[in-house]
């Protein structure tokens, strides 16, 4: 599991040099947005869909409402996997604090669902494990 974890962030961090295609990507769906123009984005059965916003700070991109604004996004492809941050909690104090958390949102056929929580699980379980043993 850390070591998935650590290839998909090694991954982002990667296309996210400069002159990278998702730069180039980026920069062509400015200017399409620029123009007043849509793109829409078809996918195939046989790909991934990655996308990542962990590098939005939910907290500051309150749109004019700071007292409460939290986001909720899915995937829109087939097979999809999204990291993004938490969002935020209200304190005690009423303040909106940031979470130092990650979630991922995954998205895969009906016949896979069994074996991704299978897979999962056990990942998760040998992360606890080891977890366990360095205390």
């Amino acid at each position: 599991m850390a070591g998935i974890a650590t290839a998909l962030r090694q991954t982002l961090i990667q296309c996210r040099e400069p002159y990278n295609w998702m730069s180039v990507a980026s920069n062509c769906m400015l200017e399409t947005a620029n123009a007043g123009k849509a793109i829409l984005f078809t996918f195939h059965d046989n790909a991934v869909t990655i996308n990542s916003n962990t590098v939005i700070d939910w907290c500051s991109a309150h749109f004019g409402c700071p007292d409460g604004s939290r986001f909720h996004t899915s995937g829109v492809a087939k097979h999809y996997l999204r990291c993004f941050r938490s969002n935020p909690t209200k304190g005690d104090d009423g303040v909106w604090q940031a979470r130092q958390s990650v979630d991922v949102s995954m998205g895969v056929i009906a016949d896979l669902k069994p074996k991704l929580l299978e897979t999962l699980g056990c990942g998760i379980k040998c992360v606890l494990d080891n977890e366990r043993t360095q205390v």
